[in-house]
């Protein structure tokens, strides 16, 4: 295998886990936005406030703190998949035509 096709299966992969942590961030996100529909009876697990036990009965209802993204780690994942995108697309174009040919491009 060619340096080039080295350097863009290590941009691919980079780029992959990148995907990968973002789509986590969001489906924890997603998740506490369909609990938050019923907000009156919902609660966050796993944080230094007292909860009535009322709401500990519908597990359901419950956010986890510890999966919780910070605005830090979103505004992080979120730019580190750009500059994997960016890498990715420009080691994918760096490849001459014919190993072009023999892999798919780059498509998230």
């Amino acid at each position: 295998m060619s340096d080039a096709m080295t350097e863009y299966q290590e941009a691919y992969d980079a780029n992959q886990s990148a995907t990968a942590e973002c789509n986590a961030i969001a489906a924890t996100i997603k998740s506490a936005g369909a609990i938050l529909k019923d907000w009156k009876v919902a609660t966050m697990d796993n944080i230094e406030i007292n909860v009535p036990g009322l709401l500990f009965e519908n597990p359901h209802m419950r956010i986890d703190a510890r999966k919780w993204p910070t605005a830090a780690a979103i505004a992080s994942a979120l730019t580190n998949y750009h500059a994997t995108k960016r890498e990715e697309n420009v080691k994918y174009n760096a490849l001459p035509l014919k190993f072009q040919k023999l892999i798919n491009p780059p498509t998230n």
